[in-house]
């Protein structure tokens, strides 16, 4: 808290929330990778859990669905999904062999996540002194 100043808290960009996600059926969002140009899909479905081969069983699953092949290509996982120009997702997988359906997992379940395990990570940590914040890379 109170750590950011200046620039940085210009740059400062809230998740979009579980709410928000699950009313999103239907909105426009926005695949960004770094160095490419960003894909637009559209929302299909949000999953309250996804059991994703290879992984497991994942919360908070956004379904995107891209009007041209290749939207969701191999490499692409990591890469952030934007809905209402705040961060919805992060790529997990899709489904071959056109790569036009893929699968999200929300940013706001990826943090709370990140900040439980960092809580775990050593007993002395109080958890309210971890707080993760995401920075849009402008």
């Amino acid at each position: 808290a109170g750590l950011l100043n200046g620039d940085l808290k210009e740059r400062v960009s809230l998740p979009r929330s579980l709410r928000q996600l699950t009313a999103d059926l239907g909105n426009r969002g926005k695949l960004a990778l770094p160095g490419r140009a960003a894909r637009s899909f559209r929302v299909q479905a949000f999953l309250p859990a996804f059991d994703l081969p290879g992984v497991g069983r994942l919360h908070h699953v956004v379904v995107g669905w891209g009007s041209r092949p290749q939207l969701f290509v191999p490499g692409s996982s990591g890469g952030c999904w934007r809905v209402d120009d705040m961060p919805a997702c992060l790529q997990v997988a899709s489904v071959a062999p056109n790569y036009r359906l893929g699968f999200g997992q929300a940013v706001t379940s990826l943090v709370v996540w990140a900040e439980s395990a960092l809580r775990r990570r050593d007993p002395r940590v109080e958890p309210a002194s971890v707080q993760l914040t995401l920075l849009r890379a402008d």
